[in-house]
């Protein structure tokens, strides 16, 4: 479901600072909207992604055990595709704190490019458009990588809750 008027489509510019695959001639990222026929390769790219959190965590991350013929129904799924492969997923959603980030998940084949970031800053526009003043997220109390990935992004962290049976860190980040 949007959570307003959207673009299906769009073609993202590759992160300069990131590492491309083919130094001189990046490939294009280009992020879509998913719709059902899609959700088995979304659900194998978001496992591929949290899989080595497993042992972390003592079970599988919330992620990892949802529909995401469900998901697809109930938010927006946006895929970014670097030659037409599936490289990372974003689940949007809104709640009582506003827009959220709800998943971001990179395949491991393309961690290290800047597609998690391009996905980021799409949810960010997607906010902006939306008329948000800000967006936010939580992520696991262990992954610690990706609490200082979104602190090098903006983000800050404004609370700390057990939900679910998880250890979860909440981050908001106002946008101008």
């Amino acid at each position: 479901m949007p959570i307003c008027s959207e673009e299906s489509r769009l073609a993202v510019a590759p992160d300069k600072s990131a590492a491309h695959p083919r130094p001189g001639s990046p490939s294009p990222l280009c992020i879509r909207a998913a719709d059902h026929a899609d959700a088995g390769n979304v659900a194998s790219c978001v496992a591929n992604s949290f899989t080595h959190y497993i042992e972390r965590i003592g079970k599988p991350p919330q992620p990892m055990l949802r529909n995401y013929n469900d998901v697809i129904t109930d938010h927006p799924v946006y895929l970014a595709l670097v030659d037409e492969k599936l490289a990372g997923v974003l689940v949007l959603d809104q709640g009582v704190d506003g827009f959220s980030l709800d998943i971001v998940a990179v395949d491991p084949r393309f961690q290290g490019r800047g597609i998690g970031k391009q996905l980021v800053l799409f949810a960010e526009a997607r906010a902006r458009a939306c008329g948000f003043e800000s967006i936010h997220l939580f992520t696991n109390a262990v992954m610690v990588e990706n609490q200082a990935f979104y602190s090098r992004l903006g983000y800050t962290q404004y609370a700390r809750r057990n939900e679910e049976g998880y250890d979860r860190v909440f981050f908001r980040k106002p946008l101008a």
